[in-house]
């Protein structure tokens, strides 16, 4: 019996490679706005420990916030996926664009591949909260450590 393909849809080629390419500058971005700030707050702790802490403090909030944000955002769209994937017993679910020539996948493979996207999908989450709570509260433990 032939294998059934799903054919790739260069439209969602195109698109991925554009939405990686922009998280990627975002990113980069990021990275240097970070190491700025972090230079600028250096600076600031010979003149006024006190203020360098609390910008300090800020900065680790805003990579809490973010950081849970990302990861939980990640979490619930790999829940989705997976979701659609067991009700459907099939992958790629119906409507699904893929960016290469995909193998489909029914039944109980298609169903385990679920269950399994499901359960990363929760330590995803778990782990998204996990690191925005110990980030938060690492910043009310700063004036100790400092």
């Amino acid at each position: 019996m032939p294998q059934e393909t799903q054919p790739a849809d260069l439209v969602a080629r195109r698109k991925a490679a554009l939405v990686a390419s922009v998280i990627g500058l975002v990113a980069m971005a990021a990275i240097f706005a970070a190491m700025r700030y972090l230079q600028d707050i250096k600076a600031t702790s010979v003149e006024d420990p006190g203020e360098a802490l609390a910008r300090l403090s800020t900065a680790i909030k805003v990579l809490a916030i973010g950081t849970g944000f990302a990861l939980l955002s990640v979490a619930a769209w790999l829940f989705r996926l997976s979701w659609r994937i067991y009700r459907a017993e099939r992958f790629p679910p119906l409507g699904m664009r893929v960016i290469r020539r995909t193998r489909v996948v029914r039944g109980e493979a298609a169903r385990v591949r679920a269950f399994l996207g499901l359960a990363i999908a929760g330590m995803i989450g778990v782990l998204g909260y996990v690191a925005a709570l110990l980030l938060w509260r690492l910043t009310t433990r700063l004036p100790v450590l400092w």
